[in-house]
């Protein structure tokens, strides 16, 4: 049985177009990966402040001996997911942005088409669980999932989880890892 590929990325904005990837990490068959892209000046002209600020760029990104080049990363990357759903916390936001970095270099990927979102997960499986909810804990919850956009902490207490540190959010491996544990307890017996 295939297992999915767990990812996430950290990009210097939300637009596609402008904003580069520069840290990627997937979890597969329990092994972690974390790359970070060996950007050209040029791409960090348009870097979005808050990005930056949020991702934690100015601090974590490596000096240039420490990054890997991006024809490099696609060669591991692609070959890590040939075949296999990628997964992820609003993983349709990665899989463009991996995307369209491997057809700017030429290269084609082959991941399943299927992705699968932990958070649309989680709140399948939650409202699942409602039906075994009683009174005003059942109606709290149901509104919980029903208020969007999701909160992916609440939906992780939900589950019984802890949401990660501050040290770990918004770094790809650490959010790689949520995605994960919230996969892993709503799909585990």
């Amino acid at each position: 049985m295939t297992t999915p590929v767990f990812i996430d990325t950290e990009t210097l904005g939300l637009d596609p177009r402008i904003h580069p990837v520069w840290e990627v990490a997937a979890i597969a068959d329990d092994l972690e990966f974390v790359w970070h892209l060996d950007l050209k000046g040029h791409q960090m002209l348009a870097a979005d402040p808050m990005a930056v600020q949020i991702s934690g760029f100015d601090k974590r990104y490596p000096p240039a001996g420490e990054r890997t080049p991006v024809d490099v990363f696609l060669d591991q990357f692609l070959a890590l997911t040939a075949g296999r759903h990628l997964c992820g916390a609003v993983v349709s936001f990665d899989e463009e942005r991996l995307r369209r970095l491997a057809w700017e270099w030429g290269r084609t990927p082959s991941w399943h088409y299927h992705l699968i979102d932990v958070e649309a997960l989680a709140v399948g499986a939650l409202a699942g669980l409602a039906q075994g909810w009683r009174g005003p804990e059942r109606r709290m919850r149901l509104e919980a999932m029903r208020d969007l956009p999701w909160k992916s902490d609440e939906l992780t207490r939900m589950l019984g989880l802890k949401p990660p540190s501050a040290e770990d959010r918004h770094t790809a491996l650490g959010d790689a890892r949520w995605a994960k544990a919230i996969y892993d307890r709503v799909m585990e017996p």
